[in-house]
């Protein structure tokens, strides 16, 4: 039934999560073909001098400048959109009227918070890919333009020769990198899941507006609480890192702090689900 649930909440967010990914890629492509413009015709000068004393040069690079702007505002928008709209979903289906279905379900409060997040989690995981892609494809446009192809690559090729001899020293830590990333992203969504419930939990109307200003106080106050263990984190590496090699301080310190978001995902998810099952108002 879990599975099921993800599914039908997968559905769901492809309504507005693939006009978004279809979004990105366009802007992606845009941003391509102005960058490869602007290069091309700024690669014919010598210098930058020479290029706003051309005709039309300033109007160019004003354009260029001002288009590659616009693009990185439309993909910082999109991600942004993206976002906001799995809470919207969140916020349907499990505390406004859509939220009797959900609840009439043959599943658990925890199954409907697993579903929620693993979806959450997949969509913003698209999202980053399709951020990367149109990134990609508009520094490689750029780099291609200009003719450094071969000496980017290069570059690229002796950048990850140092890293892979390294990768017995830093894998581990690479690694940890990554964990981490994943716990912060986790505990992040499980917050604002319970920063909505409980919004929805304290009033019996105006649900959406106690809900979004949940969000700001409960982020605003547990920022300050992880701002401060991070704090502490940071002073126990300190010491530890007099007392053993570097990079095993370093390793130590990003363990600890995946266990601090660990905990606290653990306990937003808790506090949820507790409200879910005791607390929920949908009358």
């Amino acid at each position: 039934m879990l599975l099921k649930l993800f599914k039908y909440d997968f559905k769901a967010s492809a309504r507005f999560g693939v006009p978004i990914l279809i979004a990105i890629a366009a802007a992606g492509l845009l941003g391509a073909v102005n960058t490869g413009v602007t290069v091309g015709n700024v690669g014919k000068e010598s210098t930058f001098e020479a290029v706003t004393n051309a005709p039309f040069g300033e109007m160019l690079i004003f354009f260029g400048m001002g288009g590659l702007l616009l693009v990185s505002l439309v993909l910082g928008i999109a991600a942004a959109v993206m976002a906001v709209m799995l809470l919207v979903q969140y916020y349907r289906s499990t505390v406004s009227d859509e939220a009797y279905l959900t609840f009439t379900l043959p599943v658990t409060p925890a199954q409907i918070l697993c579903a929620k997040l693993a979806n959450t989690l997949v969509w913003s995981l698209f999202t980053g890919i399709a951020l990367t892609a149109a990134g990609t494809a508009i520094l490689g446009t750029g780099v291609v333009t200009a003719g450094i192809g071969e000496d980017f690559v290069n570059t690229f090729a002796e950048l990850f020769a140092f890293l892979n001899s390294m990768a017995g020293q830093s894998g581990l830590t690479v690694v940890l990198l990554c964990i981490l990333g994943a716990a912060s992203m986790v505990s992040s969504y499980l917050m604002l899941f319970m920063a909505i419930t409980f919004g929805s939990v304290i009033v019996r109307k105006h649900k959406a507006l106690a809900s979004v200003a949940m969000i700001f106080v409960i982020h605003f106050v547990m920022s300050g609480i992880t701002a401060v263990m991070q704090v502490i984190l940071l002073g126990d590496f300190t010491i530890k890192s007099l007392m053993y090699d570097g990079l095993i301080a370093v390793n130590m310190f990003l363990i600890s702090c995946t266990i601090l978001y660990a905990a606290l995902a653990v306990v937003y998810f808790l506090v949820t689900k507790y409200m879910m099952e005791r607390k929920l108002n949908l009358d």
